[in-house]
């Protein structure tokens, strides 16, 4: 009985750690794209080209 439960925490804690490494890479994607995104909006900007 002690040995399932402690099985079925580790496992639920596996899940949340690996959602919670989903969520923050999706996250860090997220802010590069917009990140490079605003560059090059700048860029264009500065180069005459109104987007």
């Amino acid at each position: 009985m002690t040995k399932e439960k402690k099985k079925e925490e580790s496992l639920l804690e596996a899940i949340i750690t690996a959602v919670g490494f989903i969520i923050v890479t999706v996250l860090i994607f997220v802010s590069i794209a917009m990140g490079i995104g605003f560059f090059l909006k700048i860029i264009l900007d500065v180069a005459g080209l109104n987007l």
